[in-house]
């Protein structure tokens, strides 16, 4: 196994490496008005879940 080759990634802290998050939309059916939540791809790792380039807290 070569160690120059590998990669480091961490989990999408923003996503919780499910790669969606929460979409909230407000929406009236049948006359009364919710909160429709949908999903939709996580920006910050493009769907993946996971993020390239292990960056730990200073």
């Amino acid at each position: 196994m070569d160690d120059d080759n590998v990669v480091l990634s961490a989990l999408c802290n923003a996503c919780d490496g499910e790669g969606r998050v929460p979409d909230p939309k407000c929406a009236v059916i049948g006359g009364v008005p919710q909160t429709v939540v949908t999903s939709r791809l996580c920006r910050w790792c493009d769907g993946h879940g996971y993020r390239q380039a292990l960056r730990p807290p200073v």
